[in-house]
């Protein structure tokens, strides 16, 4: 059997997601961490007129001389209104942020004053226009503020409340639907009989999806039973979920429920992975549905390197792959060379660089996950890293 290689899967999963995005309008404080799907403009202009770049004087450059005194006529503060004006041999107490009165040209900080309250000493001659913040020097109306397919993070939103932008386009979060399957399956807690277990994978990879940006909108567990999984598929469908994750019954058992269930939709193909070798991906109706290994640690990597890319790219993101870390390794292990390996590490950053430690080997380690900060990626044709080999990590927490 030809295996595809890891990065021909993932093409094939991002091949069948729809072109279309949904996109909605919303206020600022519900657009963080959402692509923006239009860009946009300023509203108003920063700063928005000539204000005070520190505590001060405002005065008129041609009055300033050292030892000059002036009469103090007003006080302005950040946000307040003043008609005062700034004449002759006059100056105005003004703070950081406030509105320049009419008439001045530079501001004088209070340190290079005798700080008077009814008339002041100027200490220093500075520049003309020193310390003025100058209408729009930062950015004009109309000035491109965020571009399109930009993640709104903190910094973003900031500069979008300051140039007055209310609300943004965005892509709305894709919906998903996390099904797993298995007899064995009980819930977390639930009193267990012979030869079951507790299921994890749905919440695991609702988790993952979530915090990849999906809007789970259906979570369940069914049994090794193909009208089960078909039910379970027609209530995604009536949820509107723009993918659909299949853990567990992907392979070729005699179990593997979802190859007998949707043997006439999905594509059941063999990865050169480990874990995660048997994957299945199709359209079910018009919905893409992605499968993946009910083994937990195997599960974990197939969201890591198909699902969570698609994901990123149904809500509109331009990089969609998490970035490797380069690290060396601090013990050895081996790889199966035929495959691209994905081993679970510890992260150890120091002075001396960055280190893994692997841990113990097993897709069937669900308790060992807590540990998991990465995943260190040893490409096909490599046999064993050796104690300080450099590996690529893709580091999850």
């Amino acid at each position: 059997m030809t295996l595809r290689t890891v990065a021909e899967h993932r093409e094939h999963v991002l091949a069948m997601l729809p072109d279309r995005r949904r996109t909605r309008r919303v206020p600022l404080d519900q657009a963080h961490g959402r692509v923006l799907a239009a860009p946009a403009t300023a509203q108003e202009a920063v700063p928005r007129f000539d204000n005070a770049a520190m505590d001060g004087y405002a005065v008129r450059h041609v009055d300033l001389r050292e030892g000059a005194t002036l009469a103090v006529v007003g006080h302005v503060g950040a946000g307040a209104a003043s008609s005062v004006r700034v004449g002759a041999g006059e100056a105005v107490r003004i703070m950081t942020g406030a509105r320049l009165p009419e008439g001045a040209d530079t501001v004088v900080p209070f340190e290079l004053t005798d700080d008077g309250r009814e008339r002041v000493r100027i200490d220093a001659v500075l520049e003309a226009g020193r310390h003025i913040r100058r209408t729009a020097e930062d950015v004009e109306v109309g000035d491109l503020v965020v571009e399109s397919g930009v993640v709104v993070d903190a910094l973003t939103l900031a500069a979008l409340a300051a140039t007055g932008v209310a609300d943004v386009l965005v892509v709305e979060r894709p919906r998903l639907a996390v099904i797993s399957t298995g007899s064995e399956l009980r819930a977390p807690g639930e009193a267990l009989g012979a030869g079951q277990i507790p299921e994890s994978n749905s919440l695991m990879i609702a988790a993952l999806v979530e915090e990849a940006g999906a809007d789970v909108v259906l979570r369940t567990s069914v049994p090794d039973e193909s009208e089960a999984v078909q039910e379970a598929l027609r209530r995604a469908h009536a949820a509107e979920v723009d993918l659909v994750v299949l853990s567990g019954g992907v392979s070729a058992g005699d179990y593997d429920v979802v190859r007998q269930a949707l043997a006439d939709h999905l594509e059941f193909v063999g990865v050169a992975m480990s874990p995660g070798r048997p994957q299945a991906l199709g359209l079910v109706g018009d919905v893409p549905v992605v499968g993946v290994p009910g083994n937990p640690v195997a599960a974990a990597v197939s969201v890591e390197v198909f699902v969570r890319p698609a994901v990123l790219a149904l809500a509109g993101h331009r990089e969609i792959t998490r970035p490797a870390l380069s690290a060396m390794a601090s013990q050895g292990w081996s790889s199966k060379d035929d495959r691209e390996q994905y081993t679970a590490v510890r992260l150890e950053v120091s002075e001396n660089g960055s280190w893994v430690h692997p841990l113990a080997h097993g897709s069937h380690r669900a308790g060992s996950l807590a540990a998991v900060e990465g995943w260190a990626v040893v490409p096909r044709g490599t046999s064993a890293v050796r104690r300080g080999d450099r590996v690529d990590v893709l580091v999850v927490r």
